[in-house]
């Protein structure tokens, strides 16, 4: 099956277009064309690392939006809201392709880091930009010493666990792991069907007080546990909020207060993993 690949008519609509597989992209040609097409709608992206918080340490960098003002990755979707669906779709593999391209640059230096980079919810419960995403995972090559975690973002309150599990079964590939971010940490639901995912997560609301990232800490790591997966917690912005993860058994996460938010681009030397906080 060829990749989906989003084209523009003379109409001018965008439409839906199947082509053949491509040759393999020259490398740093992916992460050009994300910076491109970050720029094109005032962002930039850069790859964070995500903490292994209890020894302060980084072996896996994760591909995101950000403004081109601040430092805070952000989804795809989130940055890109009001804009039309496919060009939503573009970007997302865009990324993708950009997050596989930099595990071979890592690999290519004898150096050893998973590469993860996110996928909305949306984007795979519509049926052209699920083919058109789907199709673009099939045609990126994966690496076993550089594996892609691929996170499914901004899963919204009140979806199906059973469709969950159907896109996490859609997505499996070799080299490739599942983790899962819901949208809202407050009402994580009860995960009554395994999943399949590796990891399971979400962020901590702005400006988030002790007690009520203890409350989501702990609520996180139970349902993190029953599905045997590992739990991560995004917007880690005070050491008390990083203390309060670890005494909660809050495996990775990611924020301001640790790394200062470090990020490369792409194009610089080949970091030395693991990173150190």
């Amino acid at each position: 099956m060829g990749e989906i690949i989003v084209t523009h008519r003379d109409n001018p609509e965008i439409v839906w277009e199947s082509v053949e597989k491509s040759a393999p992209v020259p490398t740093g040609e992916w992460i050009n064309r994300a910076r491109f097409l970050a720029e094109q709608v005032g962002l930039k992206v850069g790859y964070f690392p995500v903490w292994d918080l209890a020894a302060r340490k980084s072996a896996s960098l994760f591909l995101s939006a950000m403004s081109r003002s601040g430092e805070t990755p952000t989804s795809a979707r989130h940055a890109l809201r009001g804009i039309d669906e496919p060009r939503i779709a573009n970007f997302e593999t865009t990324l993708l392709q950009a997050a596989a391209e930099y595990a071979q640059i890592v690999h290519a230096a004898q150096k050893v880091c998973a590469l993860g980079v996110g996928v909305s919810y949306e984007t795979l419960s519509g049926f052209h930009s699920r083919i058109h995403y789907i199709g673009a995972l099939k045609s990126v090559r994966t690496l076993a010493d550089c594996p892609l975690l691929l996170r499914v973002d901004q899963i919204p309150d009140g979806t199906p666990m059973g469709r969950l599990a159907e896109i996490v079964t859609m997505l499996s590939m070799v080299n490739v792991r599942i983790t899962l971010q819901f949208e809202s940490l407050r009402s994580l639901p009860e995960l009554d069907v395994r999943l399949g995912a590796v990891g399971i997560g979400g962020a901590l609301p702005p400006h988030c007080d002790v007690p009520t990232a203890v409350a989501l800490a702990q609520r996180l790591v139970r349902r993190a546990s029953g599905q045997k997966a590992f739990s991560f917690l995004h917007g880690l912005d005070s050491d008390v909020l990083i203390d309060t993860a670890l005494k909660n058994h809050v495996r990775f996460g990611s924020g301001r207060a640790i790394g200062a938010g470090r990020h490369y681009n792409g194009n610089e030397a080949v970091p030395d993993f693991p990173l150190r906080g």
